[in-house]
């Protein structure tokens, strides 16, 4: 969640406040000098239109929309 900035500097431009909905689960498997790792990464699944204030080049590119990303990752020790 982020608030309407309105409190700007006078050559910025005013971003409207916005709300995104991010979901992440892992699941491990654990063995001996072993580690399986199961994630699953969901982001912006309201997929909503939004501008971060503080980037250099908020008027131009939005923020990413909606997506999921699913990783292994298998660690030794």
């Amino acid at each position: 969640m982020a608030r309407d900035q309105d409190r700007i500097f006078p050559l910025e431009t005013r971003t409207p406040g916005y709300t995104t909905v991010n979901l992440t689960a892992s699941y491990t498997i654990a063995r001996q000098h072993l580690a399986q790792i199961f994630s699953i990464n969901a982001y912006n699944l309201n997929n909503r239109l939004y501008f971060n204030h503080l980037s250099f080049i908020k008027n131009f590119a939005p923020e990413i929309g909606r997506g999921v990303r699913l990783v292994y990752t298998i660690r030794f020790f």
